[in-house]
């Protein structure tokens, strides 16, 4: 007995693929997201990247590290991921989806209430955050 088109588990999903694809000879193409589509389900948006990006040199990373803690702690659902970012300099510069949200160059070390804030103004405007809201 054969099986359905599609193979014994339904119809193929479609595989959108994040980066370069190689097609052999018609060369390399870039791709966006990196998502399996079941047919007949909406795809969702991608979640928001936080980076932020520390001096190595002054020792920050225990600093960098608590404040993604925290982050991923307050808005676990709504972050695709948080990212550590090795620099030097006095660096420690905090990014959402690429736009630098705090800088503590101009801004000095953050509360982290104050960057739950920024934070949640442009991944989760609806989030209450409790008493990191004061």
């Amino acid at each position: 007995m054969a099986a359905p088109e599609g193979g014994q588990y339904g119809p193929p999903a479609e595989v959108i693929v994040s980066g370069l694809l190689d097609l052999g000879q018609q060369g390399l193409i870039e791709t966006e997201g990196l998502e399996l589509v079941e047919p007949g389900h909406e795809t969702s948006a991608p979640k928001s990247r936080v980076a932020i990006e520390y001096c190595t040199q002054c020792r920050w990373l225990a600093r960098a590290a608590w404040l993604a803690q925290e982050l991923l702690s307050t808005f676990e659902d709504d972050l695709g991921h948080v990212a550590l970012v090795p620099g030097s300099g006095g660096v420690f510069v905090i990014r959402v989806d690429d736009v630098v949200v705090w800088d503590r160059k101009a801004d000095g070390f953050p509360e982290p209430s104050a960057v739950k804030r920024l934070v949640r103004d442009r991944v989760a405007p609806r989030k209450e955050l409790g008493h990191s809201e004061k």
